[in-house]
Order: structure tokens, then C-alpha cells, then sequence
């Protein structure tokens, strides 16, 4: 961006959170100014927001310049092309009060209600006043980053100040690495109907949990299959010209319970021989709250869990046949110092090592949590690798299964 773009940025910056201030005071709440990290995203978001509304003012642009507010998701474009970004909302909000845009949430869209946006007369007058230009406005290509989030305290988690370290630059280095893997791999969209994939958002992060670098871990960012629903991204993805293969790792999270007690699961952890009537995808919901979350005579089970187990079952006996299945990792169960952020890190750590290796063996591959995204054609080959990098990691061989789309 030229200064006059930097310019501009900070007056929208400023007159937004004036106008959140105004908003939360009238709500009888103190707004408070981001800092660290969080400052840095909402610097993002206002820049982005308004520096691409009024290019497509200056420029004439035809094409609506659309955002889907619902669910935290972020489009643009006739195409539906889709990002993310959870402070979105909140920023719209604060720069139409601010007089910075002029939005229209119903406008129509592929049968759907988006919100279109235009520069708000506030906008024009002050990239006038700035002096700035449509060459002015240039792109910024977003770089991978590395999150440290404290204890979860309700439902929120704060975001801690991230040390220097030789294990920090060990990670970020990594992530370049990876960053620069998915730049250069080979994703097209088949396309169907009105729904298309914007496969050019490709920008991961790391978020760790706890303030331990070893919790956590998982990538997450506004990498576009991160958040594809499951049914677009089997049908439409491409990968190096091929359909894709989901080489995944069978109950990754028991699996991985199991080797860090040094055993195997016999069979699927998730079935239960003795209360055959639970559904696999119930036991499973109940695990991961077992694994997050201490177990006690007053737990409730999650709600969807409980819609799907017989009313015969309370949460006792599922609790205890579930303990009684995977009677080598008890222990580890519902315990008061839970172990989830500890099993994720293993498993991010697996899965970040087995995408780089199958780069190294030429294989354009997507991390997706206990999962790797590769072109059909390679799915055995990366098996083999997500298999060999679990061994590495746990000293044990886990059941990967494939499925090809």
C-alpha cells in the first residue's frame, strides 16, 4: 500500500472503533482498544473492507462487492468465492456507522440474502483528502503466523504475547516451508451449479493452546478447503488435475491416546460391543467431551449426543461403558487436567510433517486436521507417508483409510 492507502486506513481505523465506542456506550459498556496480535487482525479487516470497496468504486467495477455475514463467513464476487474471518461482522458494522460504507443486506445473490457493500460518502471524502489514487491501492499478501491462546476462561480463549524461542523459529520456518508448498500446488475447482471455490486463498496459521507451545497446534486459518463444506469440497476440488483422495487417519484422537500410553486400539474405539444401540458418531462426540473436559457424577452429555443415544443410556452408563471399551486409556478419560490440547498437538504435528513429506515426493497434498487432501492417483503413496509419520512420532502404526471421490 502507498502512504495514502496507509493514511487512509488509519483514519478508518480510528473513526470505526469512535463509533464502536459511541454504540457500546450507549449499552452502557466501555469500549476498549485492540492490542498485540488482535490489533494487528482488525488493522487487516478495516484495510481490506475498505481499500477493495473503494476500488471497485474508483475503478467502476460492475461486479457487487459481496460479503456473507452469517456464520462468520466472508465472500466476494459473483463466483462465491470464500474466506473467513470472525472480527468481520463487527468491522462492517463500525465503518457503515461511521458513514465509511453504504450496506445493503438484502441483496440477492444465487438465491440467497448477502450483504452488498458501497463506499459510504465518509470514504470518498477522505480518500480525497488523502490524495489517493486506484494505483495506490496495491495487494497485500497475508503471512503465516503462529498463535499462542491461554486457558480457555467460558468461551473464550486470550490471545498471550508469543515468546521468542529457538522452537517458535523452528515452527515459523516450518510454516513458511508449508506456506510456500501450498503457493505453488496445483488446485482447480470443477465447478458446479453456482457454487464455486476461490482456490487462491491459501494462508494457514498455527494456533497452540493452553500458553504451551505442546497443546494445541492445529492449523486453522483462511485457507479456503479448511472451510469447505465436506460435500463441495469431494465433489469440486481438483488437485493437480485429478479428483481428490482423503487419506485419513482412522480415530485419529484415540489412536494417537493409545500410543501415548504405548498400545494399539483393538478395533474401532468408537463402537461399542456392549451397547451396540449407541451410535458410532454418539460415542464419538462423547469422547472428544471426555477428552476436553473433566468427568464428574453432575456431566451432562453433549446435546447432540444425547439426541442420538436411547433414553435407556443415561450419561453414567454411557460414560462408563465407553471407559470399559477402552479400558488402556481410562485413565485418561474425563480426567481433571484434560488431555485434549495435548492429543491435538501430537496429531498437528503428525499431520504437518506427513504434507511436507509428500511435497518432497511430489505430491501436492492439503492438510485437513487428522487428514491429508492428495490426487487420487497418489493415495496409496500417501498413505504409506501419513503412516510412516505417525510411527515417527508415536511409535506406533495406525489404521489409515482412503476414500477417493
Amino acid at each position: 500500500m502507498s502512504i495514502a492507502a496507509e493514511q487512509l486506513v488509519d483514519l478508518a481505523l480510528e473513526e470505526q472503533f469512535q463509533a464502536r465506542r459511541s454504540r457500546q456506550a450507549d449499552q452502557g459498556k466501555v469500549a476498549r482498544r485492540s492490542k498485540g496480535l488482535t490489533a494487528t487482525k482488525e488493522r487487516a479487516s478495516v484495510a481490506a473492507i475498505t481499500l477493495d470497496v473503494l476500488a471497485h468504486h474508483q475503478s467502476g467495477d460492475r461486479v457487487p462487492f459481496i460479503f456473507k455475514l452469517n456464520k462468520t463467513w466472508l465472500s466476494r464476487g459473483p463466483e462465491e468465492q470464500l474466506a473467513r474471518n470472525r472480527a468481520v461482522g463487527d468491522r462492517v458494522r463500525d465503518l457503515e456507522e461511521a458513514g465509511w460504507l453504504l450496506c445493503n443486506r438484502s441483496f440477492r445473490f444465487n438465491n440467497c440474502y448477502m450483504t452488498r457493500l458501497q463506499a459510504g460518502p465518509r470514504l470518498i471524502e477522505a480518500s480525497e483528502a488523502v490524495g489517493l489514487q486506484l494505483n495506490d491501492i496495491g495487494y497485500e499478501s497475508a503471512l503465516p503466523i503462529i498463535e499462542l491462546k491461554g486457558p480457555k476462561i467460558g468461551a473464550r480463549r486470550e490471545t498471550l504475547p508469543l515468546p521468542k524461542s529457538a522452537r517458535v523459529d523452528a515452527y515459523l520456518r516450518q510454516l513458511a516451508e508449508l506456506q510456500a508448498h501450498l503457493n505453488s500446488a496445483k488446485l482447480t475447482e470443477a465447478g458446479s451449479g453456482n457454487f464455486r471455490i476461490h482456490t487462491s486463498c491459501r494462508v494457514v496459521s498455527r494456533s497452540f493452546l493452553d500458553g504451551s507451545l505442546e497443546r494445541g497446534g492445529r492449523l486453522n486459518g483462511s485457507a479456503f478447503w479448511l472451510c469447505l463444506p465436506k460435500e463441495q469440497r469431494r465433489a469440486n476440488l481438483r488437485i493437480s488435475g485429478e479428483p481428490i483422495a482423503e487419506v485419513d487417519i482412522r480415530a485419529a484422537v484415540p489412536a494417537i491416546a493409545y500410543a501415548y500410553v504405548g498400545q494399539s486400539p483393538d478395533g474401532d474405539p468408537y463402537a461399542l460391543p456392549q451397547a451396540p444401540d449407541i451410535p458410532r458418531d454418539a460415542v464419538k462426540k462423547v469422547m472428544m467431551q471426555m477428552f476436553w473436559s473433566e468427568i464428574s457424577s453432575r456431566s451432562r452429555l453433549p446435546d447432540e449426543a444425547r439426541l442420538m443415544i436411547p433414553d435407556a443410556y443415561t450419561a453414567k452408563h454411557v460414560y462408563s461403558r465407553i471407559r470399559e471399551r477402552n479400558a488402556p486409556i481410562a485413565s485418561l478419560l474425563g480426567r481433571s487436567d484434560p488431555l485434549g490440547a495435548k492429543l491435538m498437538w501430537f496429531e498437528s504435528e503428525i499431520i504437518m510433517e506427513a504434507t511436507l513429506r509428500c511435497y518432497t515426493a511430489g505430491i501436492h497434498a492439503l492438510p485437513l486436521h487428522d487428514a491429508l487432501l492428495v490426487p487420487a492417483s497418489a493415495a496409496e503413496h500417501a498413505k504409506e507417508i501419513l503412516q510412516a509419520a505417525f510411527v515417527d512420532r508415536m511409535r506406533k502404526t495406525p489404521e489409515v483409510t482412503i476414500e477417493r471421490f
